[in-house]
């Protein structure tokens, strides 16, 4: 298994298509802005290592 510091640049990436697809979807769908953001939160944390 790996160890999970090692995957803070996948959890970044995540965190940075997440965003886009939130801001995709808040120009298209201003509706659909709440689906993306718990993606963006859950990502961000994990990236800077706060979850």
């Amino acid at each position: 298994m790996s160890n999970p510091k090692n995957n803070r640049g996948l959890f970044a990436i995540g965190t940075v298509v997440s965003l886009a697809a939130m801001i995709a979807m808040l120009v298209y769908m201003p509706a659909g802005f709440w689906i993306f953001l718990p993606f963006v939160v859950a990502f961000a944390g994990k990236a800077f290592d706060i979850i």
